[in-house]
C-alpha cells in the first residue's frame, strides 16, 4: 500500500541557540538519516517542504501498523503534527474507471 504522510513541526518558531543545537544533532539529524536509508532502499521518496518546518514523503507498507510503527519510530515524531493519507494507485483506479464507463453506457442505452 502506498500512503502520503506530511509532518509539521509543532511549538515555538525559535528556540535558544543551545537547544537549537541539541534539536538538531539529537532529533532533526538523526530523522533525516532514517529517512534517507527508507528512501535509498526504494520505501520511500519525500522531502522537505521548502520554506516551512515540514517534511513530505510518500512510503509503501504493508500496512497503516507498519507505517505507524515506522512514524512513531523516527526521532522527530513527538514533536510533528502528522498527516497520513493512503493512495490508490492509478492503475487500480483506471480500472475501476473503466467498469464505472460501462455501467454509465449501458445505463444511457
Amino acid at each position: 500500500m502506498l500512503f502520503h504522510v506530511t509532518m509539521t513541526r509543532q511549538g515555538p518558531e525559535s528556540l535558544d541557540p543551545a537547544t537549537t543545537a541539541r534539536l538538531l544533532e539529537e532529533m532533526v539529524l538523526p530523522t533525516f538519516r532514517k529517512l534517507e536509508e527508507t528512501r535509498k532502499s526504494g520505501k520511500l521518496q519525500g522531502g522537505l517542504i521548502t520554506g516551512k518546518r515540514a517534511l513530505a514523503f510518500v512510503m509503501e507498507a504493508a500496512s497503516i501498523e507498519e507505517l505507524d510503527a515506522y512514524i512513531q519510530g523516527l526521532p522527530l515524531w513527538a514533536m510533528m503534527d502528522v498527516d497520513v493519507s493512503p493512495l490508490t494507485p492509478f492503475e487500480s483506479r483506471a480500472k475501476a474507471d473503466a467498469r464505472l464507463a460501462e455501467q454509465m453506457k449501458a445505463l444511457a442505452r
